[in-house]
C-alpha cells in the first residue's frame, strides 16, 4: 500500500432540514439566495443541479414513504439509522468553526484551536495555535456571529435492500441545541440502555421546540437519536452478541480495531465545501429569519417562506416570553371584536393618577370613572344616536365590483392556516408545486382564472 495516504470515507448523500430559496438581488446589484429552514428531513445526493442546488434523492425519499416513515402530509421527520462506532466523536464529531468567506478559518474545541493564515482570499498553508474560544463566538452590533459550534453526524440509512456500509449519509447542524440534545441521546442509548451504538437500530427525529433567547419566544427545530423498540430485552441480546462477534472477529483475524484510523476518514465539521450551510432555524441564525433586534412573534404554524407573496396576510401578535398563547387563543383573539375603551380619569378627580374608582354601566357593561355613569346608564348609552334613514333605492346603473383575484387568494389563504389550521409552508408548497409562475409573478398580475386555481388548490388541503 501507498504511504502516508489520507484514506476518506465516501459520502452516499446529505440528510437536510433546509435549503435555498428564490435568487435575489442586492442593493449592490449582486445575487444571493436566503436559506430556508424546514420542519422535515430531504436526503440528497451530493451531485448539484445547474441552478446549484443539491440533487434530492427521489428514489431514497420514495423508499422512506413505502417503509412508513413519511407523515400524513407526506414528510418525512423520522429517519431509520445506524452508526458504526461506539465513539461519540466519532459517529457525531463536534468543533467550533469560524469562515473567511467559504474558506474555513479557524477550527477548535473549546480550549484550544487552529486559525489559518488567509492572504488575499486564499490560505497560505500556515497554521497558528490559539486558546478557543475568541471574540469571534460573540455576537457583533448586528447580532451575528462569525464563529459558530459545528456538528456532523455520520450514520448510514437503514432501509431493506439499502448499502449500509462502505459509505456514509452526513447531517450537519450548526445549532448549539441540536448538538447538545443529540450527543445526550447517544449517551443515554450507549451508556444507560444497550452498552454500544454500533449497529444498533436508532431513528433520527427532527421536531419543533419552543425557546426563548433574550426573553423573545420562539421555535427551533432540533434533532436526537431515538431506540424504538417492542422489546428492549431483545434489542440488548442482539447488542451483546454483535458485540461478542466482533470482538471474536477481530481476534480470529489478528486485528485490532483502531479509532483513530476510522475517525481520519470521515469529514471533520468545516472540512467541506457545503455552501448551503444553514441547516437549522435557532436564535443564533440571523440569514432569512429575523433581522437582529426586531421583535419575534409567536405563530401557530411554521414560518411562511420569505418568497412567497402572501407572508404578509399572517401578521402574527408579539407575547412576552412569560405569556406564550395556545394557537386557540389566537383564533380566539382574531375573532373576538374590539371592545370600547374606557375614558381616562377626570383631571380634576381627587385620584388623578391614581386607580379611580369605576362605575359598571348597565347598557353596555362598561366600566367608567365618576360621573359618567348616571341612574345605571353611562352619556353613550343615554343618548344613543338616532336609528339612521332607510337607503334610498340603489340607482340604477353597473354592479358593484367583486373581489380582485388578489383578495379572493387572500381570503383562501387565511382561511386555510387561521381557520382549518393547514400549516402556512404546506399551502406555499402546495401553490408553488400546483401554480409553477407562483413565486415569479406579482399579485397584480393575477387573474381570476388563477383565483380559481388558486381556491381550488387551497381548498383541498387538509391541517
Amino acid at each position: 500500500m501507498i504511504k502516508n495516504l489520507s484514506p476518506r470515507l465516501a459520502e452516499s448523500g446529505k440528510i437536510k432540514i433546509g435549503g435555498l430559496g428564490a435568487e435575489r438581488t442586492s442593493s449592490k446589484g449582486g445575487t444571493y439566495r436566503l436559506p430556508q429552514k424546514h420542519d422535515y428531513f430531504t436526503i440528497t445526493t451530493v451531485q448539484r443541479t445547474e441552478a446549484g442546488d443539491l440533487e434530492i434523492d427521489e428514489e431514497m425519499m420514495h423508499a422512506l414513504a413505502a417503509a412508513s416513515y413519511a407523515d400524513r402530509d407526506g414528510k418525512v421527520r423520522r429517519l431509520p439509522i445506524v452508526l458504526h462506532s461506539d465513539e461519540i466523536d466519532e459517529v457525531f464529531p463536534t468543533a467550533y468553526v469560524a469562515y473567511h468567506g467559504k474558506i474555513m478559518f479557524c477550527r477548535g474545541d473549546g480550549e484550544t484551536a487552529m486559525r489559518r493564515e488567509i492572504k488575499n482570499g486564499e490560505w497560505t498553508g500556515a497554521e497558528k495555535e490559539r486558546t478557543c474560544p475568541c471574540e469571534y463566538l460573540e455576537e457583533n452590533e448586528r447580532g451575528e456571529r462569525r464563529c459558530k459550534p459545528n456538528g456532523a453526524l455520520h450514520c448510514s440509512i437503514a432501509l431493506p435492500e439499502r448499502a449500509i456500509a462502505g459509505a456514509v449519509h452526513r447531517w450537519r447542524t450548526t445549532s448549539i441545541i441540536s448538538i447538545n440534545y443529540m450527543i445526550a441521546s447517544l449517551v443515554q442509548v450507549r451508556d444507560k440502555v444497550v452498552g454500544t451504538l454500533q449497529g444498533v437500530p436508532l431513528v433520527l427525529i427532527v421536531s419543533p421546540l419552543q425557546v426563548a433567547p433574550k426573553g423573545k419566544p420562539i421555535t427551533v427545530y432540533v434533532c436526537h437519536v431515538e431506540l424504538q423498540a417492542a422489546d428492549l430485552s431483545a434489542v440488548q441480546r442482539d447488542a451483546i452478541a454483535a458485540v461478542q462477534a466482533r470482538n471474536q472477529l477481530a481476534a480470529a483475524m489478528g486485528r485490532n480495531e483502531v479509532s483513530a484510523q476510522y475517525r481520519a476518514m470521515l469529514q471533520a465539521p468545516g472540512a467541506d465545501d457545503d455552501d448551503d450551510v444553514q441547516p437549522e432555524y435557532y436564535p443564533d441564525e440571523v440569514i432569512g429569519s429575523t433581522p437582529a433586534g426586531a421583535a419575534v412573534t409567536h405563530q401557530s404554524q411554521a414560518p411562511v417562506p420569505m418568497t412567497d407573496p402572501l407572508a404578509s396576510l399572517l401578521e402574527p401578535r408579539s407575547y412576552p416570553a412569560t405569556d406564550q398563547p395556545t394557537p386557540a387563543d389566537v383564533n380566539d383573539e382574531l375573532a373576538r371584536p374590539p371592545s370600547r375603551p374606557a375614558p381616562p380619569p377626570p383631571a380634576d378627580s381627587d385620584d388623578a393618577g391614581k386607580r379611580t374608582r369605576r362605575t359598571k354601566c348597565t347598557g353596555c357593561g362598561e366600566l367608567w370613572g365618576p360621573g359618567i355613569v348616571v341612574k345605571g346608564l353611562c352619556e353613550q348609552c343615554r343618548n344613543p344616536p338616532p336609528p339612521a334613514e332607510p337607503d334610498p333605492a340603489p340607482e340604477i346603473g353597473p354592479p358593484a365590483p367583486g373581489p380582485t383575484p388578489y383578495e379572493r387568494i387572500a381570503a383562501a389563504y387565511k382561511d386555510a392556516i387561521q381557520v382549518r389550521g393547514v400549516p402556512s409552508t404546506t399551502v406555499s408548497e402546495a401553490m408553488a408545486k400546483a401554480w409553477p409562475d407562483y413565486l415569479a409573478r406579482k399579485p397584480p398580475d393575477w387573474t381570476d382564472a388563477d383565483a380559481d386555481n388558486a381556491e381550488a388548490i387551497i381548498g383541498g388541503l387538509q391541517p
